[in-house]
């Protein structure tokens, strides 16, 4: 019994992180589509090709960002059912995926430090990472049913 709480304790939390992400991606997505044309006028003046693809930096941000929130909250809900390690690792790979991801590129449209691009590619490795750990945890799967899954009818 100890060990379904703990796995639904466990996946609660990767979902809630999920969400909070969510959430700061549509917040996020919204500032890009209305606040930041502001900031990226006075760059246009100078280089209108750099000030629309920093908007498209700041829309793969919010994007992958969504993207990635979803998948942290699917990965929560699979551990909800099994305790996994590889599950875990593949939540870890994605928020760090993300803060770098799409904090890096949330940070070169504020800054125009193009340096931060740089890092980007970390967490695109991070996703990239976590997807092939969930990948994995897929096709590892145990066949027979869990405590968190077994019903009253079957024997244990």
């Amino acid at each position: 019994m100890n060990q379904i709480t703990n796995t639904s304790r466990t996946g609660n939390r990767w979902i809630g992180i999920g969400c909070i992400f969510g959430l700061l991606a549509v917040g996020l997505g919204a500032f890009g589509a209305h606040g930041l044309q502001d900031y990226l006028a006075e760059i246009a003046q100078t280089d209108p090709d750099l000030a629309v693809k920093r908007l498209g930096n700041w829309n793969t941000a919010a994007q992958y960002q969504m993207y990635h929130a979803l998948a942290i909250v699917f990965t929560g809900l699979m551990l909800y059912f099994r305790q996994s390690r590889l599950l875990s690792a593949a939540a870890v790979c994605f928020s760090i995926g993300t803060m770098i991801f799409s904090g890096g590129l949330y940070a070169l449209v504020l800054t125009n430090v193009s340096i931060l691009g740089a890092i980007v590619p970390i967490g695109g490795v991070s996703f990239m990472v976590g997807w092939a750990l969930l990948a994995t945890a897929a096709f590892v799967t145990n066949s027979t049913p869990t405590d968190s899954t077994r019903t009253n009818c079957e024997p244990e």
